[in-house]
């Protein structure tokens, strides 16, 4: 039922912030090597004086990776050895082999000096323990003030950086926490609405609504076609539940399809499926499926994000037709004017792009005064911003792109990555003010991240980056194992109705079979340990 694109969503959701590999194996020893000399520049910290290259190990970005081989080649990175003086060779995994090749790398006991992963997963106490990263905390206290600084200045940066052992492990990607931090939600053809002379929906039954009009007054094939996985992350709030691991109300983790309100959101989204609401082909359906008929003018609502889905279907069909336009909406609630409840978010520390160094590193210092350059105030401008004059200008002392950043055929977002590492990671604070221009044309797509990001609760229930220890880790890798294609299938087969959902009960039986519960114990241990730091 599930195609292999769906099990892999769902397999990760199951598992969420646990390893993404068990390769740790024995253990060696931290290189006694010092490098050659750093020199500082006078007056300053940049650029710096050092024979040494470091190797960076890390995922190239997907847009660039459509036109050059290697980060080397791009004028950021040229430009980032010119300010920084730091010679670096940049080593990357074959396009979706990153978790295989990492795997490959950590038994070859010969690392880079940098390597960009998600360590949390992986273990990070256990990385450090096992001599394959550095702790950082002496080196970030002798060599890197910036970083040293925004943990000083932001606790919640702080808490979230850290094991649980209160280990510094990785040079975070971090971002500001501002207006943009949720950048997808309901995108509609506004243009249809108009048409009925509806307004934009807000609650779930508005939205039954505006979708059996498109059905049945507009004869659209698929009134609403998504990924799959974006579906209960839609609608499971209205009905109180959330589509993963979340923290109810009583402070403890929850699992979503176990949860109180899941059979009512299930209950909604099959009456959707039988009534041809619903995209009949919901559990296999990919965005390039959704993409091709939503601009044949086959589907009436879908949920996706702003920049890669509102701004690029309207530039792809605003000379075919000028009356075509989208609009997001906000995540529909059970009551009008009721808050938006997310039981998910984009936390400000997104550790499967932060940066370890590793034991071996030839040149801990020059490695960790490298890193800390994004951390600074020049440093996070050149990083997120790229360089003025060329990717982006003051205009009344704020950051403004460029026109041939903004105006680029490539869209900005790909234009973008040529100059700066602010469209998608870094060792450096994001700045939402990129994020809202990258939006900016069209101009609905700048409209709908401020739709979405309106009178919306972000905070209460969504589950902060713990971390587990490696024991938890291999139980919980067993636990999912047996529970969790037996819980996404079941809840698909609700959905299409293969199932009916007088069996929801039984389903749930099984789940305690399955000892759904020992693991929420393990969520739970691990988020007080984390509360706790």
């Amino acid at each position: 039922m599930l195609n292999e694109k769906a099990r892999r969503y769902l397999a990760g959701l199951l598992i969420g912030t646990m390893a993404f590999s068990m390769a740790a194996c024995n253990k060696k020893e931290g290189s006694t090597e010092t490098g050659n000399e750093v020199k500082l520049a006078a007056g300053g910290v940049y650029p710096i004086e050092c024979e040494d290259t470091l190797t960076w190990w890390g995922e190239l970005n997907l847009n660039l990776s459509t036109e050059v081989s290697n980060l080397g080649e791009t004028n950021m990175a040229k430009e980032l050895e010119k300010r920084t003086g730091v010679k670096v060779e940049y080593l990357h995994p074959a396009q979706g082999q990153q978790a295989e090749q990492f795997n490959l790398l950590i038994a070859s006991n010969d690392l880079p000096d940098l390597i960009s992963y998600n360590w949390q997963g992986f273990g990070a106490q256990m990385a450090v323990d096992s001599g394959y990263i550095t702790n950082l905390n002496e080196p970030i206290q002798k060599w890197a003030p910036n970083l040293s600084k925004v943990l000083s200045e932001n606790a919640h940066y702080d808490k979230m950086v850290k094991t649980d052992e209160g280990t510094y492990y990785v040079f975070p990607t971090l971002t500001d926490g501002g207006a943009a931090s949720i950048y997808s939600g309901p995108i509609v053809r506004k243009d249809w609405l108009d048409k009925l002379g509806m307004e934009v929906p807000t609650t779930i039954d508005e939205f039954e609504t505006m979708l059996r009009r498109f059905k049945n007054e507009l004869g659209v094939d698929f009134p609403l076609s998504t990924v799959y996985g974006m579906l209960a992350q839609t609608f499971a709030p209205a009905y109180g539940a959330g589509h993963g691991w979340f923290v109810g109300n009583d402070g403890k983790v929850h699992f979503g399809p176990v949860s109180p309100g899941y059979k009512e959101y299930l209950t909604k989204m099959n009456s959707w499926y039988k009534e041809g609401l619903l995209d009949n082909n919901v559990a296999n359906t990919d965005l390039k499926t959704v993409e091709t008929n939503l601009l044949n003018d086959r589907v009436g609502a879908t949920l996706f994000n702003a920049g890669a889905g509102i701004g690029k279907w309207m530039n792809a069909k605003a000379t075919k037709d000028p009356t075509f336009e989208l609009v997001g909406t906000p995540v529909p609630t059970m009551n009008k004017g009721e808050v938006q409840v997310r039981f998910n978010r984009e936390w400000e520390y997104i550790p499967s792009v932060s940066t370890a160094i590793s034991a071996t590193c030839k040149n801990l210092e020059l490695a960790t005064r490298f890193l800390d350059y994004g951390y600074g105030e020049e440093g996070r401008m050149f990083y997120v911003f790229g360089t003025e004059g060329v990717s982006y200008n003051m205009v009344d002392g704020e950051p403004m792109l460029t026109d041939m950043i903004i105006n680029s055929e490539k869209g900005i977002s790909q234009a973008l990555t040529h100059y700066c590492r602010g469209s998608y990671s870094g060792p450096f604070v994001g700045d939402s003010r990129l994020t809202m221009q990258m939006q900016s044309k069209p101009v609905q797509a700048f409209e709908a991240i401020q739709t979405w990001n309106n009178n919306v609760d972000v905070v209460t229930h969504s589950l902060p980056p713990i971390s587990f220890t490696e024991e938890e880790q291999k139980e919980l890798a067993k636990l999912t194992s047996e529970f969790g294609t037996y819980s996404a299938e079941m809840i698909l087969k609700f959905i299409v109705g293969i199932e009916p959902l007088e069996k929801y009960d039984e389903y749930l039986a099984q789940m305690e079979k399955f000892n759904i519960a020992r693991a929420l114990e393990i969520y739970d241990q691990a988020l007080s340990r984390y509360t706790e730091r």
